[in-house]
């Protein structure tokens, strides 16, 4: 998961930051969600393959 060196980040400690347990379970579910994605939903299989989309107007 691409997600997954932030979330290791984060519970380490990062900069002595500390998340309540609400914030880091919203953390968890965005990246869970497959949110690092850029939200472009034409070239979702470009994303998958590592490509970064080019923004369309509709």
């Amino acid at each position: 998961m691409d997600g997954a060196p932030l979330w290791q980040m984060l519970t380490e400690g990062h900069h002595d930051v500390e998340l309540c347990p609400e914030d880091m379970r919203r953390i968890t579910l965005w990246l869970d969600a497959n949110t690092l994605f850029y939200g472009d939903y034409f070239d979702a299989e470009a994303q998958a393959r590592g490509a970064t989309p080019t923004p369309r107007l509709q």
